[in-house]
């Protein structure tokens, strides 16, 4: 992980508990979907790489 990624964790976790449950949940969903968007890219280079 490097120093940015660090001071972006760093930011949301100090943002995280001063929104209520309902952004809380949203924040989450949306680092989930874009982490499956990714997760997915990633299979579909490597199936086009073999």
């Amino acid at each position: 992980m490097n120093e940015k990624e660090k001071d972006i964790l760093k930011q949301m976790s100090d943002a995280l508990p001063k929104l209520d449950k309902e952004k809380q949940s949203y924040i989450l969903g949306v680092a989930e979907g874009m982490a499956m968007v990714r997760e997915s890219e990633t299979r579909d280079k490597e199936k086009q790489a073999v």
